[in-house]
């Protein structure tokens, strides 16, 4: 009897753990529940039967997918990071990355994480709901641009330019509408803004060139004409003050006034300088005329009035008893020959050279003339520069490119240059003419070449 009890008491533990199910029904049941992405309880399951097969693999691999579907994407990541290739892992971490992308992208206008998040789904369109959630990206995406468009146009009209501009910026990257166009519009429209402060007429033509290259984009064109008008008005308000300076003949404000005047609206400053220089010039102040004249640039003929107030001053200041200094006031007059009186300014001076220095002026010969210094000779050009040195005891005018110079007691020629090209070696020498020139040597005279080569003996 004792034994029938004990064989029915084991019949019935054995039928009580067959109904329990035992390691293998907890395993099919954790299976069960992860097919329907139940991660937790499928994990809890899971870790109640230990090492049975890969449960506890599977535990892991469920709580990572768990705290993914709960929002912890970083975490649940990384512990499936740990699986490597287990499973579908890698295929879960793409997923839940894009995951996390797309979540943190809800109700912003930052498409480019939805972009970002869409490509990563569109790799593996089939796993999970991947093809679903690439669909209401695409609706997320489209709106995301249009809110992000319309805000930044919102901030722009209210001089949020900075804000707009990021916003606009990243549009164009992507050629949404014409953001491109508007990132331009709203950064003049910044520049304008900053003109609050701007005095100078050429800080209003940049900004309203810069709305003119617009094309009409917008009111671009009427900010350009208004921009205009004030700097129009500027323009207006330097000129009206350069000439009340003027005409309290504080000329030297005047200049400095038009020094700073800026690229926009400038053409008539030389006109004004000009104006100036004439004030100068009734003055008698030449240095300053001079100077003016010059800043008047091509404005009528004020070139030569330049050349010619600085040749009034040079002879103001000149040292008659410097020839060359004479010599060089004469030759700026006859720079501008028939201009006022420079003509008989210069005759004047020659016959001041001819009274101060009547052994030394010769007229000019192929572009040079003999000067003396010390008792030495040499020769000037026509701007008054000394090209040769005054070295020789006497020289003559050029002719055909030859000088006739004299050093201790013997004459040779010179070119143009000063280069010694016939030897000193004759008693006397002429200049020359039709190629040929008189010697002569123990009394006696005859004729040399340009080269030097005597040609009629001295005989005569």
């Amino acid at each position: 009897m004792k034994k029938l009890i004990l064989a029915m008491v084991l019949l019935l533990s054995c039928l009580l753990l067959t109904a329990c199910g035992g390691p293998e029904a907890t395993y099919k049941s954790a299976q069960d529940l992860l097919a329907k992405g139940k991660f937790s309880e499928a994990a809890a399951k899971f870790e109640s039967i230990g090492s049975f097969e890969d449960a506890s693999t599977l535990a892991i691999y469920c709580k990572a997918c768990a705290l993914c579907e709960s929002g912890n994407f970083e975490t649940g990541i990384a512990a499936l990071e740990k699986l490597g290739e287990y499973k579908d892992t890698p295929m879960r971490i793409t997923y839940y990355t894009a995951r996390s992308w797309d979540n943190n992208s809800v109700g912003t206008t930052e498409f480019e994480w939805m972009e970002k998040a869409k490509s990563i789904y569109n790799e593996n369109p089939l796993y999970l709901d991947s093809m679903n959630r690439m669909t209401a990206l695409d609706e997320r995406i489209v709106k995301a641009k249009e809110d992000l468009y319309n805000a930044a146009i919102q901030n722009g009209e209210n001089g949020k330019y900075n804000v707009a501009l990021d916003a606009f910026s990243r549009l164009k990257s992507v050629n949404y509408k014409d953001s491109n166009s508007c990132y331009t519009y709203y950064s003049i429209r910044r520049d304008e803004d900053n003109l609050a402060s701007a005095t100078k007429q050429d800080s209003f033509a940049s900004v309203a060139s810069a709305y003119n290259n617009m094309k009409g984009f917008l009111d671009s064109t009427n900010r350009a004409a208004a921009l205009y008008v004030k700097a129009d008005k500027i323009v207006a308000d330097m000129y009206a003050q350069i000439a009340a300076l003027i005409a309290e003949e504080k000329y030297a404000d005047a200049e400095n006034f038009l020094s700073s005047f800026g690229t926009y609206g400038n053409d008539q400053v030389t006109a004004n300088y000009y104006t100036i220089a004439e004030k100068y010039l009734a003055l008698h102040n030449y240095d300053a005329a001079s100077a003016a004249f010059k800043k008047a640039g091509n404005f009528k003929n004020a070139s030569k009035w330049a050349i010619y107030c600085e040749t009034r001053h040079y002879e103001e200041k000149a040292n008659y008893a410097n020839e060359y200094s004479m010599i060089k006031v004469q030759t700026l007059y006859e720079s501008i020959p028939g201009f006022e009186d420079s003509e008989e300014r210069a005759a004047v001076l020659y016959q001041k050279r001819c009274i101060y220095f009547p052994d030394s002026v010769k007229s000019f010969n192929n572009g040079l003339a003999r000067v003396e210094k010390d008792k030495k000779y040499g020769f000037v050009d026509t701007t008054g520069t000394l090209v040769i040195p005054c070295q020789w005891d006497d020289a003559g005018s050029f002719s055909e490119g030859l000088a006739q110079v004299e050093k201790d007691g013997k004459c040779g020629y010179i070119d143009t240059t000063g280069k010694l090209v016939i030897p000193c070696q004759w008693e006397y020498a002429s200049s020359f003419s039709e190629g040929l020139a008189a010697v002569s040597k123990d009394g006696k005279y005859g004729f040399v070449d340009t080269t030097g080569k005597l040609v009629i003996p001295c005989k005569w």
